[in-house]
């Protein structure tokens, strides 16, 4: 996971986040946790840089390492921002929680909102909008319809697809 507005607040401690984020985009998961190690020491009160330490470890195949991290992050991250206990869960360390922290979900979705359309769109090539709108434009006729709703629950894919077929789309 990114965590890009978690700053620890200590620009030498980001720069090390950062050199460990290239390492791991690189597959370099033990050197990603060896710098992150050193950033998390300087900045020991830093729930984020706990968190992306115990993915590197992870990812490292340090398990042992990771719930070391993850543990530190539970301790640390009271809102539950970071749901260490996930993380803890994945590895075995700790029992499924029965839900999850809306935080995290908050967090999470937050995060990804900024790339979501056109992750969706180029990088998964997403397209049933265009495919719908077709065979609405088919079905219809070439007529327009006075109203249209586009119900969706995502970024207004759809209303652009039929909003040329319909006097007032809402």
């Amino acid at each position: 996971m990114r965590l890009p507005s978690h700053s620890s607040g200590d620009l030498i401690v980001d720069r090390r986040a950062g050199f460990a984020l290239a390492l791991a985009r690189a597959q370099d998961f033990a050197g990603a946790a060896e710098v992150m190690a050193e950033a998390v020491q300087i900045a020991p009160h830093w729930a984020a840089g706990w968190k992306l330490l115990g993915d590197y470890r992870a990812g490292a195949g340090d398990e042992a390492g990771a719930i070391e991290a993850y543990r530190r992050v539970e301790g640390l991250d009271a809102d539950g921002a970071f749901s260490a206990t996930l993380s803890l869960a994945a590895l075995g360390a700790s029992a499924l929680p029965g839900g999850t922290d809306t935080n995290y979900v908050e967090g999470l979705f937050d995060e990804y909102a900024p790339r979501f359309e056109t992750e969706l769109v180029r990088d998964l090539g997403y397209s049933v909008p265009p495919v719908l709108g077709r065979m609405v434009g088919e079905a219809l006729g070439g007529a327009r319809v006075a109203r249209g709703v586009d119900l969706g629950c995502g970024t207004g894919l759809m209303g652009r697809e039929i909003r040329a077929l319909c006097e007032r789309l809402e």
